[in-house]
Parts: structure tokens; sequence; C-alpha cells
């Protein structure tokens, strides 16, 4: 999609993204994405007839990727290496932005939409039996250890202000992750691309 077309549909992604992560996808509504790009409701229907699809379109893809993410960690047998492989992957993608990684992990009205907020719930899930490393530890403390250090990696990208570049968090992130399990982090590698994001 090119021309003013796509720009405009740009925008309404945007305002949308921003709203969902100011104010929960749930408590947003059409109207407020309207009102944030100065059009009119009616005006909206041209790119998305409903509030589900804008959302689809905006984490979508970013729900693939982290199902193929946990595809390759699983496919790998949890070794400490995979683990911090998995840290790394989820954490490249989740500092691409700080609003969808809101959406994505802390918004329970996102979870609750039937078809994405099933998948999302299922990957956090397969990712916390990933981080308590195969379920070899299948207790109370390894659940705890395993929540907390997706937490180590998650809250700082959410949380930390000052960082309109999410990318340098990512490698002290993966670390203090990788401190909660208990395991050696990586090593640090220099590349612009993922800016100072870490790996074994």
């Amino acid at each position: 999609m090119t021309g003013q077309r796509g720009d405009t549909r740009r925008r309404v992604r945007d305002a949308a993204l921003t709203l969902f992560a100011e104010r929960t996808y749930g408590a947003t509504r059409l109207q407020d994405i309207a009102d944030a790009m100065g059009v009119t409701k009616a005006a909206l229907y041209y790119y998305f007839h409903t509030k589900e699809e804008i959302l689809a379109d905006l984490v979508e893809p970013a729900v693939e990727e982290l199902e193929a993410i946990l595809d390759r960690a699983e496919g790998h047998g949890f070794s400490p290496a995979a683990t911090r492989d998995l840290l790394v992957a989820m954490g490249e993608l989740y500092a691409r932005d700080r609003r969808l990684l809101t959406v994505l992990m802390f918004d329970r009205t996102f979870r609750a939409q039937p078809v994405l907020g099933t998948r999302v719930l299922a990957c956090r899930r397969r990712t916390q039996r990933a981080l308590n490393r195969s379920g070899a530890e299948d207790t109370m403390v390894g659940e705890v250890r395993a929540l907390a250090a997706l937490a180590a990696l998650t809250v700082p990208l959410a949380a930390l202000e000052g960082y309109e570049d999410l990318r340098p968090l990512v490698g002290p992130s993966v670390a203090a992750a990788c401190a909660v399990l208990g395991i050696r982090p990586p090593r640090a590698r220099a590349v612009a691309a993922v800016g100072s994001t870490v790996s074994e």
C-alpha cells in the first residue's frame, strides 16, 4: 500500500497503538482513535472496519514471531544456551516498540480477546515452561523463578523512562533474567542493528 492511503493507515495504527498502551485495548474506542487523529469515525472505516481489525494488524506479526521464537527454543531442549538465545530473541522483539510490549505483556483486556489473546497467553505459558528449565524443576519455586525471570526481562523495557530507543536495555535485562535463573549471561556483542544486545 503506497501513497496517501498507506500513510493514513500507518497513522491509524500509530494512534491506536499509543491509545491501547496508555488506556488499554478494552478502554479504547474507535471514536478515541478518530479523535486522536483529528478525523471522523466514519473516515476510519475506509481503513479498518472494527477495533479488532486494528488490533490484529498491529499485534499478529509480533505474535507469529514470538511463536516462532518459542518453536526454536523448544526444539533445542531448553539448555542454558537455548535459554539465553530465547531471552535475547524475546528482548529484541519487545524492544522494537514499548507500546507493543505493553499491550502484549501487561494489558489484561487484550489477553481476554478470544483469538490473539488466547495465542499470547499460550506463548506466555510456553515461555514460563522454557524458563523453568524444561520442566526439570516442576515446583512452585521453579515456577516463581521463571515468572521472575520473565519480569526481569520485560518490566525494564516497559517501565524505564528516558529511553526512546529500548535496544540498549536489552543486554542488561537479559543479564538480569539470567541471574534470576542462575545461568551465565551471554557474552556481549556489538551489532548496530540491535544496539547493545547480547548473545552467546
